[in-house]
């Protein structure tokens, strides 16, 4: 669930940015991938579902996502995160690569936030005592994907139960990245203290924060037996995709602060 949510942000930063700037990323001629990963996902307001489409190298020097409404068409969006710490975006209907540098963009932020008080918000959140504690532990069942094991942890929350299931795999996965990309900055914010505590030795927490751990599925709850969230893994295979970059105008920000990317964006929307 969390690369899900996490590649659904940086889609959502970076979608609508087409300015013209002089290339620094050396982009390649097209991304070679070595696993295809094809999951659905399902929530509770309508019947539909999206699928959602992760390639993974088994060098880690990539991996890239797209989603759709079908299992079999591709997605106008392909979000590709680098090793490097870039992330480059395929828009296909409009032929568009936009590239920007996250870690360059979080370090931007952090500084905004120092007008924030985050530890007094921090500090209030671990010794607030309205929310009920998290609870997970592994269930005993097990399950195979492939040639992997996939181990179920059972969850009970304070508005939701379920359970959670998760394989150790041989290939970096989107989770890597954005722990390579924004990690460090993510466990400043919280702190040392106890809720970064409670998140490195719980059971489920711990498990998704080890490399290399793939979420598989996700199965959720309400108090009233009402589904709240459904990811499965439709597929995992072993498979050669290769993505070309040949044909789109590249629009490079990776070099760009977030204030000098919006002066470009509006510049462009004035034109």
């Amino acid at each position: 669930m969390k690369s899900l949510l996490l590649f659904l942000i940086a889609s959502l930063l970076i979608t609508e940015i087409h300015a013209q700037t002089a290339p620094v990323y050396a982009l390649p001629d097209a991304f070679n991938f070595d696993y295809t990963l094809t999951q659905t996902v399902a929530g509770n307001r309508t019947g539909d579902s999206a699928f959602f489409h992760f390639y993974y190298t088994r060098s880690g020097e990539y991996a890239a996502a797209e989603w759709s409404k079908n299992e079999n068409k591709k997605g106008n969006l392909l979000i590709v995160l680098t090793r490097a710490g870039n992330v480059i975006v395929f828009n296909r209907r409009e032929k568009q690569i936009s590239i920007m540098n996250p870690h360059k963009l979080m370090t931007d932020m952090m500084g905004m936030l120092k007008w924030i008080r985050m530890d007094s918000l921090m500090a209030h959140l671990r010794r607030n005592p309205d929310h009920p504690e998290f609870h997970s532990a592994k269930s005993g069942k097990t399950k195979t994907l492939g040639s992997y094991t996939s181990t179920e942890y059972a969850v009970i929350g304070p508005k939701q139960t379920g359970s959670i299931w998760i394989a150790n795999v041989d290939f970096p996965v989107q989770s890597d990245y954005f722990m390579n990309m924004f990690g460090t900055a993510m466990m400043s914010m919280m702190g040392n203290g106890a809720m970064s505590d409670k998140m490195s030795t719980h059971p489920l927490m711990q498990a998704m924060m080890q490399p290399k751990a793939l979420i598989t599925d996700i199965e959720m709850s309400d108090s009233a037996g009402n589904r709240k969230l459904s990811l499965h893994t439709v597929s995992l295979l072993a498979s050669s995709t290769n993505i070309s970059t040949q044909g789109f105008d590249v629009n490079d920000y990776s070099n760009m602060t977030l204030s000098e990317i919006f002066e470009a964006e509006m510049k462009r929307r004035n034109n």
